[in-house]
């Protein structure tokens, strides 16, 4: 799936599907084929029996499985509604509790406690309302199979005693029959108990089937081909970007050299992070399209695309386990000497190495016992560690210092002779150190040109960075 469908989904239903709904489908499989299957072999014997013994009283017995066929099968449709409408309102109470727990820290400084329960009290409550509204139908169908079963041995008996009595059959005849009668209608009660395992499987089978049919927004060609790096020269044509119905990109046209330090600055909102994310295709454009080295990315291979590309987000992602374990993650088979050589060109051997275990050291969910500054660092490492030839950063330095982020900017132009480095910037340090500078605004490009050059001409480049921060870029 791609990253819009994902958001469009959330993560709490996909956590859902995922988890609630696979483990679903194995008591679907264990209490309803399994089972189902042996009680319809269990069916065959004392059917054929009655059959034998006494055919007229045999469809008298059997007689009452017809009517309750037709009143299960309108009880299972509503049992059917009842579960899919139960999981769906278990999805949401899932997505308000995932909220709530990954704002805990805003919650508590907030003294927010009350206002976060009460917002998990009506999803709990409706899950509590359709949790009984679909255990009646469960109940239902129950006491139907138990109900005209017993009035099927109620027939058994009292027809069976007529027929004793005007000498049709023996009594001994008569109790064999019942007693085959109650083996006959015990699958069917066994079956009741399992009609609603077997509706919440299908519910859950339906939104797992639901998940395989989405086809993924960004997809690859049939006659798709490797992308082939040369330099890494990148080209907007045209490029028109919509998300939802907000037009975020209009008509950008753009040349980005190869093996240059490209600063992207604008406004919030100006399109600055949209125009990243088109490059490894996180998105697509609805118009236009962007080319590396003359090769449009959508007749590429998407493997060859983001195997050859790097981005670190605005707020990069750490996972729990070791600091290795994450600089690491997109090649689990680099080497030390790798490993330590990305990490100082991110800046971030020196703290790893002040740590107790070093690359060993264990980090919890999201970094937390991390800074953000350091968070930053590692993610640039694991960045580099891929050894990128197109590597975009979004907004690297935001929660640097200023001598870090001088630090910084000086490994990428050292690097910018390797491979092409695009960087969205906040502050004029990395502008002022960048080969070119593109300016967004309004979801177009305002200006592209060097710092002098924006300063004396763009009225926009201007008023993004007040006059003091010119001058500290300036003397940086």
């Amino acid at each position: 799936m791609s990253i819009d469908q994902h958001r469009q989904y959330g993560a709490a239903e996909l956590l859902e599907r995922t988890l609630t709904d696979t483990r679903g489908m194995r008591r679907f499989l264990d209490r309803v084929v399994i089972q189902a299957t042996a009680n319809v072999l269990r069916l065959g014997y004392p059917m054929a029996m009655l059959l034998v013994i006494d055919w007229p009283l045999a469809l008298v017995a059997l007689s009452v499985l017809v009517p309750q066929w037709l009143f299960q099968r309108y009880l299972q449709q509503r049992l059917h509604r009842a579960a899919d409408q139960r999981r769906t309102t278990q999805s949401q109470l899932t997505n308000v509790v995932k909220e709530t727990l990954d704002g805990i820290e805003t919650i508590k400084t907030l003294d927010a406690n009350t206002s976060a329960v009460a917002a998990i009290a009506p999803c709990a409550e409706k899950l509590e309302q359709d949790e009984l509204y679909a255990n009646k139908f469960t109940a239902l169908l129950s006491a139907n199979v138990w109900l005209l079963t017993s009035v099927g041995l109620a027939l058994v008996w009292g027809l069976g005693a007529w027929r004793v009595h005007t000498q049709q059959m023996t009594l001994g005849e008569l109790v064999a029959f019942a007693g085959f009668a109650v083996f006959a209608y015990q699958p069917f009660r066994q079956f009741s108990t399992i009609v609603s395992t077997y509706r919440q499987g299908l519910v859950s089978l339906e939104r797992i089937a639901q998940l395989l049919r989405v086809e993924p927004a960004i997809a690859e060609r049939p006659d798709a081909q490797a992308l082939q790096i040369h330099s890494g020269r990148i080209e907007f044509r045209g490029v028109d970007f919509v998300a939802g119905e907000t037009q975020v990109l209009s008509q950008i046209n753009l040349n980005l050299p190869a093996r240059t330090l490209t600063a992207v600055v604008g406004k919030s909102g100006a399109g600055k992070s949209s125009l990243l994310r088109l490059i490894p295709r996180l998105y697509d454009p609805q118009q236009g399209e962007v080319l590396v080295d003359g090769q449009p990315l959508t007749g590429a291979t998407l493997g060859s695309v983001r195997s050859q590309m790097a981005l670190v987000p605005q707020q990069p992602i750490i996972f729990s386990g070791t600091i290795l374990d994450n600089i690491r993650l997109g090649r689990p088979d680099a080497t030390e000497d790798e490993i330590e050589r990305a990490c100082v060109s991110a800046g971030a051997l020196l703290f790893i190495s002040q740590l107790e275990k070093g690359f060993q050291t264990r980090i919890g969910v999201g970094g937390d016992r991390l800074s953000g500054g350091q968070i930053q660092r590692l993610a640039i490492a694991r960045a580099l560690l891929n050894c990128p030839q197109i590597l975009l950063l979004d907004e690297p330095t935001s929660a640097l210092d200023n001598e870090s982020e001088m630090a910084l900017i000086r490994k990428l132009c050292r690097l910018r002779g390797e491979m092409t480095i695009l960087v969205v910037a906040h502050r004029p340090l990395a502008a002022c150190h960048a080969d070119q500078i593109v300016v967004m605004d309004q979801g177009r490009v305002a200006d592209v040109g060097e710092h002098e050059d924006l300063r004396a001409r763009c009225r926009v480049y201007r008023e993004l960075f007040s006059p003091h921060e010119f001058v500290d870029a300036a003397v940086a």
